[in-house]
């Protein structure tokens, strides 16, 4: 059968192709059934059943013209290589290291999964543990803060009221005092000093006469005390 080549043709997979084919198969089944619903092995409704299913190939492999499987065009590919999934393409072979490896990582995936389900569950908590420990240390710190500023206040108070009151005690103190006569007694101290000032050469001329004397009359006790032992 020859068909234009200038059309824009269908893309899709062999998966799509064989999904199409086998849902419309087994619509036309189920309208076999309901219509000869008779043993399976009954040659009437099986004559029927390959004449549908042929016929539906046929159709399939009519439209193959204007489908395009997996990118590549389907004229001289057989219908039946389509729907048995036999793949045009070269597959390679499994790798077994490759197969490892993605298992690992699928591993590795389902416990971060659960890690992170559980930081989920846990993160809350301990971030409100942790805003309440901050919370707690901070009051607890600026109530020693308070308390430090509370006992200097107290203490300075303290120290000021002492001032006062040694400055009201000094006042009482140069208020009792009679100015008039510390000041008469100075001035007769200071008379009595000049006065002794000036007697003082006079004084020291005295004390010497009696130096003098009294070393005399030791020198003449000493003297008589030899006479006699003598």
């Amino acid at each position: 059968m020859d068909f234009q080549s200038d059309y824009e043709k269908i893309d899709l997979s062999k998966q799509d192709f064989q999904y199409v084919f086998n849902n419309i198969l087994q619509a036309i089944m189920a309208k076999l059934n309901l219509h000869l619903p008779a043993a399976q092995n009954d040659p009437l409704k099986e004559q029927v059943s390959t004449i549908l299913e042929e016929f539906l190939i046929n159709t399939f492999d009519n439209s193959k013209y204007s489908i395009l499987a997996d990118g590549l065009d389907l004229q001289n590919v057989l219908i039946h290589d389509i729907l048995s999934l036999k793949t045009l393409e070269n597959v390679e072979k499994i790798d077994s290291e490759i197969t490892i490896q993605l298992r690992k990582i699928f591993q590795e995936f389902e416990q971060e999964t659960v890690d992170v389900t559980k930081l989920r569950r846990d993160l809350p908590k301990q971030a409100s543990e942790m805003y309440n420990d901050i919370i707690k240390q901070t009051d607890g710190e600026v109530s020693e803060i308070i308390n430090m500023i509370e006992q200097q206040s107290q203490e300075y108070q303290k120290v000021q009221q002492a001032h006062n009151n040694t400055d009201d005690r000094f006042e009482k103190i140069i208020e009792s005092m009679d100015f008039s006569q510390i000041n008469q007694n100075y001035n007769d101290h200071l008379q009595l000093l000049n006065e002794t000032n000036k007697n003082l050469p006079s004084l020291k001329i005295e004390f010497e006469k009696y130096n003098r004397t009294v070393q005399f009359l030791e020198d003449a006790y000493q003297q008589q005390l030899k006479e006699m032992d003598g």
